[in-house]
């Protein structure tokens, strides 16, 4: 690639970013004024946006220290519970973090 080529990729690249980036601001826009003008007023578009986030944010199961997938909500609990204990119990005194597989800070 020669060096006037090699620019103009650069430019065009450039562009591209900029207008997916103008083209995704313009869709949270667009989502945004949707919801001003539907809102919370007790309407469908209203219970169907709290019923979608509300699915989308359940915990169905988790998968235990065997790989089981489990759904039963005292099992589920529990696995909750020991993942985050684990977690905590591997701090080292400075506060840091020593990952066991699977933990995230």
């Amino acid at each position: 690639m020669q060096g006037g080529d090699h620019h103009q990729v650069v430019l065009l690249r450039n562009e591209l970013s900029n207008l997916l980036s103008r083209e995704e601001v313009m869709w949270s826009q667009r989502s945004r004024t949707t919801w001003l003008r539907e809102g919370d007023r007790n309407t469908r578009f209203f219970h169907s946006c709290a019923s979608q986030r509300r699915r989308r944010n359940s915990i169905l199961g988790l998968c235990d220290e065997h790989e089981e997938w489990c759904e039963q909500t005292d099992k589920v609990a529990k696995i909750a519970w020991d993942y985050f204990q684990n977690c905590e119990a591997h701090r080292d005194p400075t506060g840091h973090k020593s990952h066991p597989t699977g933990c995230y800070s």
